[in-house]
Formats: structure tokens, C-alpha cells, sequence
């Protein structure tokens, strides 16, 4: 459980400095800018959601299975986008991506999980 939290913190700050990066220092397309700020708004999210889940808090517990329910479309969006480039390293990093917010979605909705979060 500890490590799904710091991944989840770890993977909300990067989303919300890469977010503002490409926002503020690019000029992009509005449907890549409408990606990146919804990429922002979940990076922030996650960060409450870590705490949530930290505090063993139920609200903690949807808001991260919500949080990988719309990262796993997201990532395969970008993947067939190309946004992070069609190369080799960028697609097998989205597939983990993507495989990994599906694992971490099965792994909280398991009964002993549930039944810990009040």
C-alpha cells in the first residue's frame, strides 16, 4: 500500500511540473493543452488522494481508484497520439504505465483493502 502512495505522490508532482512546463513554455494545439491540464488537475488530485489514502480515509480510496480509472484511457491516448514520440522506450513506457494504473486498480478494489479504508 505504501509504495501505490508513493507512487501516486511521485506520479501527481510530475504531472503537475510537467503539466505547467509544456502550458507556460510552449506554444501548443488546444487539444494538447486540454491533455496537459487535465494531466495537471489529476497530478493535483493524486497528491490529495495520497494523503487520503495515508490516512486510511475511504474518500483516499475512490479518489484513487477514480484517479487510475482516467489515467489508464489518458495514457493510451497519448500512446497513440505519439505525443511522447513513437520510438521503441516512449511506447513500452506508456504499456507500463498503463499496465501499472490497471494493477494498482485491480489491487484496491480488493475485498481485504476495502474493508481497511473507514
Amino acid at each position: 500500500m505504501i509504495l501505490i502512495i508513493i507512487y501516486t505522490i511521485l506520479s501527481g508532482l510530475h504531472s503537475i511540473c510537467t503539466g505547467l512546463l509544456y502550458l507556460f513554455m510552449f506554444q501548443l494545439p488546444a487539444h494538447v493543452a486540454g491533455l496537459l491540464f487535465l494531466s495537471f488537475l489529476l497530478g493535483c488530485t493524486g497528491l490529495i488522494s495520497s494523503w487520503g489514502m495515508w490516512m486510511y480515509r475511504k474518500w483516499g480510496l475512490n479518489l484513487t481508484k477514480m484517479i487510475y480509472t482516467l489515467l489508464i484511457p489518458m495514457t493510451c491516448i497519448v500512446m497513440v497520439s505519439g505525443k511522447y514520440g513513437t520510438s521503441g522506450p516512449a511506447v513500452v513506457w506508456q504499456v507500463f504505465e498503463t499496465g501499472f494504473a490497471l494493477w494498482i486498480l485491480l489491487y484496491l478494489m480488493k475485498p481485504e483493502i476495502k474493508k481497511a479504508f473507514r
